[in-house]
């Protein structure tokens, strides 16, 4: 079942409940009145740093699947993530060049037809200045923060007929054939600059009640981004049976090539925009993030790494590439969500759906995000004044 870019957020409560409300920047402005504030420890990181060498293609330790896995999850801290497996093996011995001939031996590991996946770690570290406010709660103002901007996309291939063989419950051997496994996958890391404009508007006529918190909160965010850092890199793996169906000794294309493209320059802009509504104990929102949102990488710098055998524990070779010419446009997609709910003292439910990143997934299903929740108090409730929402800092 896809999930929405849960990996990146750091409220445990909204990964629960399978919630993206915290991509819509007027979430903020009514999140203002809660009584408790989300403190991120990110203990994922302790997993991603630990051994920096399985992200060098130059070094035996070179692991690209264990690199994805953790790239993809930074900051959540996952238990057994470095158990071994026939995966784990076979990843080995592609890098070392000890692939055993006999592709059954790496059976029980079975790679997924095609993953893609994207995902977009990018906090705010800023202030609203309030420059108009009235009594009733209403107020008007701008923004001015910065934070970090993290992008990360894959798209994972593999081979039919290798899944077959590695997927059976007896040996399978393919004689004279081509299986292959390939991946393309991207990250840039930048700073990103924002401004904003923020606004509460009192609800009006009828749908006016005695809480200051009812009304129309819209943000609007644009982005100014400063890339530092493009990795661009496209992986493939080739494995050539002779007649027996083992690996042959004298394979007819390069079994490794990886084609990495790097720079350290880029420039580029992104918009976001949200709305939420409270009126009474209903409660709707929509958010749009990303709109134009792109980085024009220039500089580029380009290199390739091979293996020439799989099985004859020979080392990579790395070749300097002729650098691409202009610069690299790389788009993220707009993001939509929207959704609705009602709250009382004691209960709330809420939903959401939402359109954007796609995620992985297994199925060719199309990338629609669609949740309920229900909440209910564990505690009785405070009470509260008709009209207002009423937030419970121990809820479920």
């Amino acid at each position: 079942m896809p999930v929405w870019a849960q990996n990146f957020s750091g409220d445990a409560r909204s990964i629960g409940l399978e919630m993206s409300e915290q991509t819509n920047l007027a979430s903020g402005l009514v999140n203002d009145a809660r009584p408790y504030r989300a403190i991120v420890l990110p203990l994922g990181l302790i997993q991603v740093f630990k051994n920096t060498n399985i992200y060098d293609p130059a070094k035996s330790t070179f692991d690209p699947i264990r690199a994805m896995e953790l790239t993809s999850n930074p900051l959540h801290y996952t238990f057994n993530r470095n158990e071994g497996d026939s995966g784990e093996q076979l990843v080995h011995d592609l890098v070392n060049g000890q692939v055993s001939r006999d592709l059954n031996a790496y059976r029980g590991f079975i790679p997924a037809k095609n993953i893609v996946a994207q995902g977009l770690f990018n906090p705010g570290f800023g202030k609203t200045f309030r420059v108009h406010k009235a009594d009733d709660g209403s107020f008007q103002g701008f923004y001015v923060g910065v934070g970090p901007y993290v992008g990360a996309g894959t798209n994972f291939a593999a081979d039919p007929a290798l899944i077959g063989i590695l997927s059976s419950s007896t040996n399978v051997y393919l004689g004279n054939s081509t299986l292959t496994l390939g991946d393309n996958s991207n990250i840039q890391a930048a700073a990103a600059a924002t401004v904003g404009y923020r606004a509460h508007f009192r609800m009006p006529g009828p749908f006016a009640s005695g809480s200051k918190r009812d009304g129309v909160y819209a943000a609007v965010n644009y982005d100014y981004l400063r890339g530092f850092h493009y990795e661009g890199v496209n992986l493939g793996v080739t494995f050539n049976t002779d007649s027996t169906g083992l690996l042959t000794l004298q394979p007819t294309a390069v079994p490794i090539v990886v084609n990495r493209t790097t720079s350290s320059h880029g420039q580029g802009a992104a918009v976001d925009v949200g709305t939420y509504v409270i009126t009474g104990r209903w409660h709707f929102r929509a958010s749009a993030n990303g709109i134009g949102n792109h980085i024009d990488w220039s500089g580029l710098r380009a290199e390739s790494y091979t293996l020439r055998s799989l099985l004859q524990s020979v080392s990579f070779v790395k070749t300097t590439l002729p650098a691409p010419t202009g610069d690299l446009r790389v788009k993220l997609p707009v993001r939509y969500a929207g959704g609705g709910g009602y709250d009382t003292n004691r209960w709330s439910v809420d939903s959401e759906v939402g359109r954007g990143f796609k995620v992985m997934s297994f199925t060719e299903a199309p990338n629609i995000v669609c949740s309920v929740a229900l909440r209910f108090e564990a505690v009785p409730a405070t009470p509260a004044s008709s009209g207002t929402l009423a937030e419970a800092s121990d809820s479920t």
